[in-house]
């Protein structure tokens, strides 16, 4: 079985701290004065080849942010700007109360030395609440308390005002967030999305991270997949409004953790390579290399990437291939950090000794890859209407899972099928409705955004996971009676005895883990 990224750090993170060999990868970091909070880990698919002998081979760059014990530190100071949408759509199924209730939370959560700006927009953009230390929380909730729905949708001029409200105050040592919540299309003002992705890129650049929460079916995701991107921030989609709250919780959750800032990733080639193909997301810079810029991570995150290296005929014993070198900024002392991770490929006469070479995790992982690009291919079928197509290129996804699986043996792949069956029966029913074809595009798209920029978990989740996926199976788990548990976000035995409860009602497996067609059944997929 895979083993997880946070039980496989466990093990290793004691071994990178102690400058040892990890695989093919060495690191090189400046001198520091406190535990990196970033590290990375680069293996091979194929780390031995044959000597006279080009071909490809696949890197998994694996990246993880270790909890931090803060203890009595202080966390990092927020700098945020709440900006949200009140145009008259946000009048149906009380999305407004849920809205200003999930805003109103957030600052009940502020510190004194945290800053708040909030930002309302339908055609008109206010200034609702300049960006003030958190000092006078009932004026802050008093205002955020009058806002009724009216109006259209002028997003860019609503988010661009968010950002000038708390740019001011964005620097080494603070945490700078815009969340930006919509629910409709972006109708008034600049409505082009390259130039509104174009303003929030400059925003990261000064400082200003973007984060964007779609509510319901009839906003534009890939608008607001595209802000975040190219603001360095979190993509949400958000089906039901009553879930705003836990959303807002988790980004401000995450803010608060965040231990690693102005991440890059970058990927240089040696001369040996003739080609290469990059399996993530669309904000990745290529050229001659790869330039990937990463959004704020805070402890216990991963993310996982793979990228596919064409090589030349190599001479016997080891060449370097690749280089790949992660910048970032301690999010608590400021430090900066680059460390080099040199890519290695060595070979050899022995041709049996090469093949036994292989690494069956990451052949899986690339196989992951491979099939997540191909599940856009379905998305745009879908999207398109073409649901025959859609359900060919499904074809295609399990067979390329399980010529995977039969290489590997590795349960992931297997999930990973189940997955595209359940993916199959939805989208087999929402062909009969515009409504739930929508619902079943955005959800899709969720997943598919997920996994590109790197975040592996969802399609399973099981004892030790965390986060805000866990919080809504626990929601999900209480809402039909089966948990009484609390709703903060930790996978334990308790939700495994709920999850087995609620399979064993269903004719699932009862194994305790939430593998897609629990999710399911649940309303959670």
């Amino acid at each position: 079985m895979w083993m997880s990224y946070r039980t496989y750090w466990k093990i290793c993170l004691p071994l990178i701290v102690g400058a040892c060999f990890l695989g093919a990868v060495t690191s090189h970091a400046s001198p520091a004065s406190a535990e990196p909070p970033l590290y990375a880990d680069v293996r091979l698919d194929q780390p031995l080849v044959e000597v006279g002998r080009g071909g490809s081979v696949h890197a998994h760059i694996a990246l993880f942010a270790p909890e931090r014990d803060r203890g009595d530190r202080m966390r990092p100071q927020l700098n945020l700007g709440l900006v949200i949408d009140r145009s008259g759509s946000m009048n149906g199924i009380h999305k407004m109360s849920y809205a200003k209730e999930a805003a109103i939370n957030i600052v009940d959560k502020l510190r004194p030395t945290d800053r708040i700006a909030v930002v309302d927009y339908d055609d008109v953009v206010t200034l609702l609440w300049p960006s003030r230390p958190v000092l006078d929380k009932h004026g802050i909730v008093g205002a955020i308390s009058s806002l009724s729905p009216r109006g259209s949708t002028n997003l860019a001029g609503g988010m661009m005002e968010g950002i000038r409200a708390i740019q001011p105050q964005a620097g080494m040592d603070r945490v700078s967030r815009v969340i930006l919540l919509s629910d409709g299309l972006a109708n008034e003002g600049i409505t082009d999305p390259d130039r509104i992705a174009a303003m929030a890129r400059e925003a990261r650049a000064s400082g200003v991270v973007v984060t964007t929460m779609g509510l319901g079916r009839d906003y534009n995701e890939d608008l607001m997949q595209q802000i975040a991107e190219a603001g360095g921030g979190r993509y949400y989609y958000v089906e039901n409004p009553r879930e705003l709250n836990r959303f807002f919780a988790h980004e401000l959750e995450g803010a608060i953790q965040t231990v690693a800032t102005g991440i890059t990733l970058r990927i240089t080639f040696e001369t040996n390579v003739s080609g290469f193909d990059f399996y993530g997301p669309d904000n990745a810079s290529i050229g001659k290399t790869i330039e990937l810029p990463i959004e704020d991570l805070y402890g216990g995150e991963d993310r996982s990437y793979v990228v596919k290296l064409d090589h030349e005929a190599l001479a016997e014993g080891d060449a370097k291939i690749a280089s790949i070198s992660l910048h970032y900024r301690d999010a608590e002392s400021g430090q900066e950090y680059d460390i080099a991770y040199p890519v290695n490929l060595s070979a050899t006469t022995d041709r049996t000794k090469a093949a036994d070479s292989r690494d069956a995790k990451v052949d899986a992982m690339a196989s992951m890859a491979r099939a997540e690009r191909l599940q856009k291919t379905v998305i745009d079928y879908a999207g398109k209407g073409d649901t025959a197509a859609a359900e060919a290129a499904y074809e295609g996804l399990e067979q390329e899972l399980d010529a995977a699986y039969k290489r590997t043996g590795e349960e992931k792949l297997l999930r990973r099928k189940e997955a595209i069956a359940v993916d199959k029966q939805r989208l087999q029913e929402a062909a009969r409705s515009p409504a739930a074809m929508m619902s079943f595009s955005k959800g899709a798209k969720q997943r598919s955004y997920m996994a590109a920029k790197g975040i592996q978990k969802g399609y399973v989740l099981q004892q030790g996971d965390k986060g805000l996926e866990v919080q809504n199976l626990q929601q999900a788990l209480a809402d039909a009676g089966i948990y009484t548990g609390p709703i903060d976000g930790v996978y334990d035995a308790d939700v495994a005895a709920a999850v087995s409860a609620w399979q064993g009602q269903n004719s699932l497996s009862t194994d305790g883990v939430a593998g897609p067609q629990t999710q399911n059944s649940l309303g959670l997929y």
